[in-house]
C-alpha cells in the first residue's frame, strides 16, 4: 500500500546530483515526498528490504551496475515497485528501452524540476498500480476462460481464431495450436469428400463476424477434426457495432440433453412394459392416417385386441406373470404385422393394431390369424393349463369422416360385442345396423357410469396408509367403487376402463376430489387430523378446466391444503409430461401435495424427477412384494430411498403384504407404507385410527 506521504529512494552516485534533486523537491514548500539517498544498487536493494518504499529513482550509471541491468535486478526483486529513470542522456531510444524493460518514466538530468520529480513519482506509483490491476484482470479473465466449460474462441475481421480456450480446443478434438491461427469456419463446417459442410459465404459465423451482428442458434452440427460431428448450442457475439472488428463464440457440447429430450420423448410416446406406441402416440398415427384415407381415397382398418380372463390371469398368477404375458403377445404381435402398420398397447390388457390400405377382408382374415396366433399361449393357473384367446373388435377408416376417438369408440364397441358373443372371436363394427351386443358392451356401461355419477351410486373405500416415523396425522389412499342394482359392490377395473375410451373419467375424478376434500372437512371438524390421496387420470391431467375447479372446491371447503395429496402414475406423467408438470406446479402452489405414483415402472425414472415437483414417490410394488427375499429388489429400494432423501421427497411403499416386508421397510427408513398387511380398502364411513 502506497503511504501517504510517499518514501521515494533516490539511487544516485553522484552526491551533487542527489543533493541537487532533494533540494529541487523541498524547494516546493510542501512535505509531499520523502527522498531517501543511497550511491549503490546493493545499497538499495538493502533499503528497500529493511524500509518501505513506495518508488525508486535510478540512475542508469552506478559503481556496482550500468545500464538497463539495475531494472532488471530491482524488477527481479521488488516486482512490484514502480521505477523512475534518472540519465544525463537525453535519448529517445535510451528512454524507450528503460520503459520496455519494466520502468514507469524516464526523467533526464538537468531538465527537471521539483514539480516534475514529483509528478513523475506520482504518475509512476498509478501507472504501476493499474499495470498490476490490469494484470490481475487478465489473470483473472484467463482462470475463467480457461475453466469454463464451454468452448470459447476469439475472432478476428476474417473470422481466424486468434484466441481458444482448453475447452475450445477440447470440444473440437484438435489442439489447441492447431486451432489458434484457423478459420473457425473451416473447423466446424469444413466441406470435403469426407464432410457435408457448407460455403463461407454460406456460413452464419463468418456472416456474423463479417456483419458484425449477433447470432444465435439453439442447435446445430459441429465436426470436430476428426470429422466427426456434435450437436452444439453457440452465439456470435461481436466485439464491436462495426462491421470487420472480430467476435468471441461461445458453444458448448449438447449431446446429453439431445439424449435426454429423445429420452423423454420415447417415454412419451411409448409404453413402458412393452415398447409398444402408447395410446397418446397412436392417436396421432390414427388421426394422420385418417388423413391419408381422405386424400387418396383409399380404405385402412382398425383393430382393438383383449385378452381374454386376463383378470383371472392375473390374480392366479400374480402381475408379473400378466406383464409377461402382455410382452409376449406384444412381441408376435409386432412379428405378424408389415413394416408400415403400427400396433400399440392402449393400456392393461388391450391393444390397438391400425393397417394401412387394407380392406375389411385382409383385415378380418389377419385378426382371424392373430386369434389363433394368442391360442398358442398356455399358462398355469393353479396348477391347471388355461388357455389364452383374446376378442377382437375392427373398425373401418372410409369415407366416414369420423375422428380417431370415434373410431376407437367403434373398434372397442365391436370388441366388447365380441366377447359378449363368446370371446376368441372377431366382430366388425357396422354403422348402420349396430348390434345389440355391441350396445349392451359398451353402451350399457357408459349408462351405469353416467347414473352412478347422477344417482350418487360411486362408493368411497379408502386404505391405510401407515407412517414408520412418529407422523401423528392418519393417511388414508381413496378408492372408487361402484354399486350395482342388486347393491354388490362393482370393482374399478371393471368400470375404469370404458370410462376412459368413453370420456367419462373425468368426470369421476372431479366426483373423487369432491368426496376427498368433504372427508378432510368432516374429520377435521370431529377434532381428527387426516391426510388423503386421491388418484387423476391421464386425461384429467391433460383437462385444461380441472385445476379451476379444484381451486374452486379448496376455497370452498375450510381445510389445510397439505391435508390433500393428488397422485399421478409414472405412465400418466411420462405421457404428459408438460401438463403434469404444469399441474404439480399449480397443486403445490395452493399448498397440496402431489406424487408420483408407481415409481420405478420405467427405465428413466430417476431422469424425470428433474423436471416433475413432487413431494412424494409413491415406489412400484413390484420391487416391494418379495422384498424380503430378493436382493435386487432391495437394492432398487435403498437406491429409491437416498435418491428422495438427498431431493427432499418422501417415499411411500405399496403392496406390503407380510410382516417380513415391513421389517425391511423400516430397516430401509421407507417413510410410509401401504398394503394388505396394513389395512385392506374399507367403506370411508369404516375408517379408524391406524395402528401397526
Amino acid at each position: 500500500m502506497v503511504s501517504a506521504v510517499p518514501s521515494v529512494l533516490l539511487v544516485e552516485d553522484n552526491p551533487a546530483d542527489a543533493r541537487l534533486l532533494q533540494e529541487m523537491v523541498a524547494s516546493t514548500g510542501e512535505h509531499d515526498l520523502v527522498l531517501r539517498p543511497c550511491r549503490r544498487l546493493a545499497d538499495a536493494i538493502e533499503a528497500i528490504e529493511a524500509d518501505a518504499t513506495d518508488c525508486v529513482l535510478l540512475d542508469l550509471s552506478l559503481p556496482d551496475v550500468t545500464g538497463l541491468d539495475g531494472i532488471d535486478q530491482l524488477r527481479e526483486r521488488f516486482p512490484r515497485l514502480p521505477i523512475v529513470i534518472l540519465t544525463g542522456l537525453n535519448n529517445d531510444d535510451v528512454a524507450l528501452e528503460a520503459l520496455q524493460a519494466g520502468a514507469q518514466d524516464f526523467l533526464v538530468k538537468g531538465s527537471i524540476e521539483g514539480d516534475g520529480v514529483k509528478r513523475a513519482v506520482r504518475y509512476a506509483i498509478e501507472r504501476k498500480s493499474a499495470e498490476e490491476e490490469l494484470a490481475r484482470l487478465g489473470r483473472q479473465n484467463e482462470l475463467i476462460l480457461d475453466s469454463a466449460g464451454e468452448g470459447i474462441c476469439g475472432l478476428d475481421s476474417a473470422g481466424i481464431v486468434t484466441f481458444a480456450n482448453p475447452a475450445a480446443a477440447k470440444l473440437l478434438s484438435c489442439p489447441r495450436d492447431e486451432v489458434l491461427g484457423a478459420r473457425l469456419h473451416d473447423l466446424v463446417h469444413p466441406k470435403g469428400p469426407l464432410s457435408d459442410g457448407h460455403d463461407a459465404v454460406d456460413c452464419p459465423i463468418q456472416i456474423a463476424v463479417l456483419q458484425g451482428s449477433d447470432y444465435q442458434s439453439d442447435e446445430e452440427s459441429f465436426s470436430r477434426c476428426d470429422l466427426t460431428k456434435f450437436p452444439v448450442e453457440y452465439s456470435v457475439t461481436p466485439f464491436a457495432t462495426e462491421p470487420g472488428q472480430g467476435a468471441v463464440v461461445t458453444f458448448k457440447d449438447i449431446t446429453e440433453r439431445r439424449r435426454a429430450e429423445q429420452q423423454l420423448q420415447y417415454l412419451a410416446d411409448h409404453d413402458i412394459l412393452t415398447g409398444l406406441f402408447n395410446r397418446r402416440r397412436f392417436g396421432e398415427e390414427l388421426t394422420q392416417q385418417i388423413a391419408v384415407c381422405e386424400r387418396l381415397d383409399v380404405t385402412s382398418a382398425l383393430l382393438v385386441m383383449d385378452i381374454d380372463n386376463f383378470k383371472f390371469i392375473n390374480d392366479a398368477l400374480g402381475h408379473h406373470a400378466g406383464d409377461e404375458l402382455i410382452r409376449s403377445i406384444s412381441g408376435q404381435l409386432k412379428s405378424r404385422i408389415r413394416r408400415t402398420d403400427i400396433v400399440a398397447r392402449l393400456g392393461g390388457d388391450e391393444f390397438a393394431i391400425l393397417l394401412s390400405g387394407t380392406s375389411a377382408e385382409d383385415a378380418i382374415e389377419l385378426a382371424n390369424e392373430l386369434l389363433e396366433m394368442t391360442r398358442g399361449h398356455r399358462v398355469l393357473a393353479r396348477d391347471k393349463p388355461v388357455q389364452v384367446t383374446t376378442s377382437i373388435g375392427i373398425a373401418m377408416l372410409d369415407a366416414a369422416n369420423l375422428t380417431a376417438e370415434q373410431l376407437l369408440t367403434e373398434a372397442d364397441v365391436a370388441m366388447y360385442e365380441a366377447k359378449g358373443s363368446g370371446r376368441d372371436r372377431t366382430i366388425l363394427f357396422t354403422r348402420d345396423t349396430p348390434s345389440p351386443n355391441a350396445q349392451r358392451a359398451g353402451f350399457i356401461w357408459t349408462d351405469r357410469i353416467k347414473s352412478a355419477l347422477r344417482d350418487d351410486l360411486f362408493a368411497v373405500y379408502a386404505q391405510p396408509i401407515a407412517s414408520l416415523g412418529d407422523e401423528d396425522a392418519d393417511r388414508y389412499e381413496l378408492l372408487i367403487r361402484m354399486t350395482d342394482d342388486n347393491g354388490d359392490v362393482v370393482a374399478p377395473g371393471a368400470f375404469l376402463p370404458v370410462a376412459e375410451r368413453f370420456g367419462l373419467i373425468t368426470e369421476i375424478d372431479v366426483w373423487m376430489i369432491r368426496q376427498a376434500i368433504s372427508l378432510v372437512e368432516r374429520e377435521q371438524r370431529g377434532g381428527r387430523d387426516i391426510v388423503v390421496s386421491v388418484n387423476l387420470s391421464g386425461h384429467s391431467i391433460c383437462d385444461p378446466e380441472l385445476p379451476d375447479l379444484i381451486e374452486a372446491e379448496l376455497e370452498r371447503a375450510p381445510i389445510d391444503p397439505s391435508r390433500l395429496v393428488f397422485e399421478i402414475t409414472e405412465t400418466a406423467a411420462i405421457a404428459n409430461m408438460d401438463e403434469a408438470r404444469a399441474l404439480a406446479i399449480r397443486i403445490r402452489r395452493w399448498g397440496c401435495r402431489f406424487a408420483l405414483d408407481d415409481f420405478g415402472a420405467g427405465f428413466g425414472s430417476f431422469y424425470y424427477l428433474k423436471y416433475l415437483p413432487v413431494d412424494y414417490l409413491k415406489i412400484d410394488g413390484e420391487f416391494i412384494r418379495n422384498l424380503d427375499s430378493s436382493e435386487i429388489d432391495q437394492r432398487m429400494v435403498v437406491a429409491m430411498v437416498e435418491i428422495a432423501r438427498a431431493l427432499g421427497l418422501r417415499t411411500i411403499a405399496e403392496f406390503v403384504e407380510s410382516e417380513a416386508v415391513l421389517l425391511k421397510l423400516r430397516e430401509f427408513k421407507v417413510d410410509f407404507v401401504q398394503g394388505f398387511h396394513v389395512g385392506r380398502p374399507a367403506p370411508v364411513e369404516e375408517i379408524a385410527p391406524i395402528v401397526i
